[in-house]
């Protein structure tokens, strides 16, 4: 707090609970007690909320809808605090130290967390316009949840291996339109829509 500059992490943490906090800190108040974000109210009105960036699941701006930490690069306090908000869709770039952990995605996969999450990955024998194909059923009235990866694998060499066979950062905005579904005095629901 005694920096003049805010940082992005401190900047979305009060996009995303309306509190001002320190830089670095994300979902916390000043003596770095959690805050209870947007999406996490809307969950507990039984409506659905999620993150959708270009960067990294756990970086700073959209961990701070989803996480509480008082040190952004905290990664056990990323990964844990995902695990409590359980957003019902999570998509971003895996490929990076701020990805949840391989543990969290295991347990998505094959593990505790499986019977809620339907994990999507990027693999390199799955054409960009099928990546989505998994999840077209899904219901999220149902207490299905998505995270989706897309990029690659990070390495400390830089290397990223990102992305794979044309689904990039860019694949929404370039091949899917979204807009409003439904909306009532209760909530709005978008949908993304192919082009």
């Amino acid at each position: 707090i005694m920096q003049h500059a805010i940082d992005s992490a401190n900047s979305a943490s009060a996009y995303s609970t309306g509190v001002k906090t320190g830089v670095n800190m994300m979902g916390v108040d000043l003596y770095e007690q959690p805050v209870r974000t947007i999406l996490e109210e809307a969950e507990t009105c039984g409506k659905s909320g999620g993150i959708m960036s270009s960067v990294p699941i756990l970086h700073a701006t959209p961990a701070a809808f989803v996480t509480h930490t008082n040190y952004r690069k905290n990664g056990h306090q990323l990964a844990d605090g995902f695990r409590e908000t359980e957003p019902t869709w999570a998509m971003g770039t895996c490929a990076s130290i701020y990805q949840p952990t391989a543990e969290l995605k295991q347990s998505m996969i094959n593990g505790s967390l499986a019977s809620k999450y339907t994990f999507l990955h990027q693999d390199p024998e799955v054409m960009a316009e099928n990546f989505y194909d998994p999840i077209q059923d899904l219901d999220p009235d149902d207490g299905k949840k998505v995270l989706a990866c897309f990029g690659g694998e990070y390495s400390t060499s830089g290397n990223d291996n990102m992305p794979y066979r044309g689904v990039d950062s860019t694949y929404l905005g370039r091949h899917c339109s979204v807009g409003i579904v439904d909306k009532d005095e209760d909530d709005v629901t978008l949908g993304i829509t192919p082009n």
